[in-house]
């Protein structure tokens, strides 16, 4: 597959790694000093010294044919990125963040049939671009509204993605 992440902070970066490693055609969307890191490594690179090898863009590209556009900005970062996902010709835009407000902004801006939300369940810091984290599968893991994604994740990333119902709002 072929994913975009937008936003490879702590839980992008643990997205990054985990599709990367499982196979798929992963491009990181940064910016800042987080983007000239990865520009330098070409690369995901844990607190361990583990890399695991991404593509890396400081925007992203609205003609690709991306399967998912994987967003982990911050609830309060995604305005900011919102035109180019509605631009974008991805199959699908999966927001991942913590939020109290309506997702109907968001299903409205890139369409119902590409929309999809999930709440990570990753614990992770970056500390001078080198990432440690975790990925929580006791008691809690990764929820999603598309069925089909959850099916995907875990069979290639091992992120303990299952789905669930969307609470509207």
């Amino acid at each position: 597959m072929k994913i975009a992440i937008v936003g490879p902070g702590g839980i992008g970066s643990t997205f990054a790694v985990q599709l990367a490693r499982a196979g798929n055609k992963v491009t990181v969307i940064a910016r800042g000093k987080r983007l000239e890191q990865l520009q330098r490594d070409h690369a995901i690179v844990s607190a361990a010294g583990d890399r695991a090898e991404v593509q890396v863009s400081a925007a992203l590209d609205t003609s690709a044919a991306w399967d998912l556009v994987l967003v982990t900005v911050l609830a309060h970062q995604v305005d900011a990125v919102l035109p180019a996902l509605a631009a974008s010709a991805a199959r699908a835009v999966m927001f991942t963040f913590n939020t109290f407000e309506s997702l109907d902004r968001l299903r409205i801006a890139v369409g119902s049939a590409r929309f999809a939300f999930g709440f990570p369940a990753i614990l992770a810091t970056l500390d001078d671009g080198k990432l440690t984290s975790k990925i929580v599968t006791r008691g809690m893991v990764t929820t999603v509204t598309d069925a089909a994604w959850a099916k995907v994740f875990p069979a290639g990333c091992g992120c303990g993605v299952k789905a669930a119902p969307l609470m509207r709002g």
